[in-house]
């Protein structure tokens, strides 16, 4: 019974193992949103056309009053791959994981 666990238990570290990459330095400019449905929604910064950096939850009170604000953050990420059931998309999420500044650089609306 006992090495069925260290088994299993090796296999789930194995596979989470590439969950998460190590966070690295950024510096981004973006508009600040608010995505998702309610009681679900996330702060989010897009930088460009398809990239989204997004806003831990610890952060949602201090960053909230920035949503429609071009900002730029200084702070590090890490990216975190996630798998649809099927394993037929991937999907990759960029999460600031610690933000040293953030400056308004206008009001979007």
């Amino acid at each position: 019974m006992n090495i069925q666990r260290i088994i299993l238990a090796f296999i789930l570290t194995a596979s989470l193992a590439g969950a998460c990459s190590s966070a690295k330095n950024i510096r981004v400019k973006g508009l600040v949103r608010l995505v998702g449905n309610e009681p679900f929604t996330r702060l989010v910064v897009t930088a460009g056309a398809r990239r989204h950096y997004f806003i831990p939850g610890k952060y949602r009170k201090q960053y909230f009053r920035y949503v429609n604000h071009f900002v730029e953050i200084e702070g590090s990420f890490t990216k975190r791959v996630l798998h649809t059931a099927d394993r037929k998309h991937t999907i990759i999420e960029f999460i600031l994981v610690d933000i040293r500044s953030l400056r308004v650089i206008k009001k979007a609306f």
